[in-house]
């Protein structure tokens, strides 16, 4: 969203199409098409930077790209702004402009970061996958299908990112474990928080330790997007549960809204369908 209280998508236009982007008006619920990202492109996370432009990720035959727009209309084309990022997903600036982003189908829970010029992205910091050298790690088997008892594991450890507003901690969400990790930055930018616990996941000594996680609960099952708001409060949509869920500054869970059980005995009929990505309009949750 902006300042002015719009809503901003980035449509996925299909196999070799480019993908529109709108800008959405709560108000009368009419969408106008700001830009345009060639192809290849499957957009997922988006934001506006420092400068007033809007970012966004999973852009390329690869999806390690992330292009920048100036919102306009139609005709406004977006450019290639970062590179290196393979399954870009979540989004966020920190206090100096620079960008980060997760690698959200890539599973290998790498979170990067570029600077304000853009260009390739380095590598900051990892949450601990799925699985490790010795197999640890969640079983493939242990997540419900579309039927019951059938697997669908999601395997994504390094989905939503944002910042805390002093800028002073960087959270991400774990989609596989159903938590917020909160990774402690330093004034550089660097993180301050510990790493180098399990010498047996790849790129150990950038790996987070389990003492980052800031908050784990059923309730969080398939954390996705999230939105912080000026009193500390992370709204995360839980996108296994059709849910949305709230942690508290110091890591408290509760449920705010879930589908309620359909006819099928499951919660997919309802305003909430996969929910991914919430913003706070105002008093609004979106």
């Amino acid at each position: 969203g902006d300042g002015h209280g719009f809503l901003y998508v980035a449509e996925r236009g299909g196999s070799g199409n480019p993908c529109p982007v709108w800008r959405i008006d709560p108000a009368s619920h009419q969408k106008t098409q700001v830009g345009t990202i060639a192809a290849p492109c499957s957009p997922s996370g988006l934001a506006f930077g420092p400068d007033g432009r809007l970012y966004v990720t999973g852009i390329g035959a690869a999806q390690d790209a992330i292009a920048v727009l100036t919102p306009g209309d139609a005709t406004s084309q977006a450019q290639v702004f970062a590179t290196g990022m393979p399954q870009a997903n979540g989004i966020a600036f920190d206090r100096d402009g620079n960008l980060w982003a997760t690698d959200g189908n890539n599973k290998k829970g790498i979170v990067y970061r570029v600077g304000p010029a853009g260009g390739a992205a380095a590598e900051v910091f990892r949450i601990p996958p799925m699985a490790n050298s010795i197999g640890v790690g969640r079983q493939a088997t242990t997540l419900q299908g579309t039927t019951p008892n059938t697997g669908n594991p999601q395997d994504i450890v390094a989905n939503g990112i944002g910042f805390s507003h002093d800028g002073k901690v960087v959270f991400v969400a774990d989609t596989a474990r159903g938590a917020i990790w909160r990774v402690r930055i330093e004034k550089h930018g660097d993180p301050a928080s510990p790493m180098g616990c399990d010498s047996t996941y790849p790129s150990p000594d950038d790996t987070l330790c389990l003492d980052d996680v800031f908050a784990q609960s059923p309730y969080l099952e398939g954390a996705d997007g999230f939105a912080l708001d000026h009193g500390g409060r992370i709204w995360v949509d839980a996108n296994e549960r059709q849910a949305v869920v709230v942690v508290g500054r110091h890591g408290t869970v509760e449920e705010f809204f879930r589908n309620p059980v359909g006819a099928d005995g499951r919660r997919n009929s309802g305003p909430l369908e996969t929910p991914t990505s919430p913003f706070l309009l105002g008093k609004k949750l979106c």
